[in-house]
């Protein structure tokens, strides 16, 4: 019964709370203020956008990633996640020059690296794609989107026989790999 309770305080909860979230994110207020007037940090303005981006919003969530941008303009996250958004939105180019700034904060990022890999694929542009995936992977080696992503750019290229080796790499490649034996075998 005990659990019930729990189970229901819960849901009504979610109910009460979830439109009072929903409302504040999405208030007619401009980004960088909220619904009193007081300035947002960037960090909230950050978290609003990955808030717009997470409901495909990402037309909404563009400005007000460049307003937690123009506070903070070292937020590689924010870049990149802009640089996300214009992708979704097939703003390839402007896409680049996003995730080129996150790249410039953090360049050492296999996840940026592997994202602007993406963005380069989307512009046919395989040669620079590649050398992006394969810094990603250079960072990181058991990155699989990283390695999925050079594959494909292979066989783009025509390069048959590596992207059938990268293929197998990719197969062979186990998220456990790494990992010690489990405490129960021990």
């Amino acid at each position: 019964m005990t659990k019930f309770r729990g189970f229901v305080f819960f849901i009504v909860a979610c109910s009460v709370l979830l439109p009072v979230i929903f409302t504040a994110c999405n208030e007619p207020a401009s980004p960088s203020t909220t619904a009193n007037s007081t300035p947002l940090t960037a960090n909230a303005l950050f978290d609003r956008g990955l808030y717009l981006m997470a409901a495909n919003e990402f037309e909404d969530a563009i400005p007000v990633f460049e307003q937690s941008l123009a506070l903070n303009a070292d937020n590689s996250e924010a870049w990149d996640s802009k640089g996300y958004c214009l992708y979704e939105l097939g703003r390839y180019e402007e896409s680049l020059q996003s995730i080129d700034k996150a790249l410039q904060v953090e360049p050492d990022s296999a996840v940026f690296l592997n994202n602007k890999g993406h963005t380069l694929f989307a512009l046919n542009r395989y040669n620079e794609a590649l050398k992006s995936y394969e810094a990603a992977i250079a960072v990181y080696p058991s990155y699989r989107e990283a390695m999925y992503g050079k594959c494909q750019c292979l066989e783009k290229l025509g390069r048959t026989s590596e992207a059938q080796a990268c293929n197998q790499a990719l197969a062979d490649l186990s998220e456990f790999k790494n990992l010690e034996k489990p405490l129960m075998e021990k």
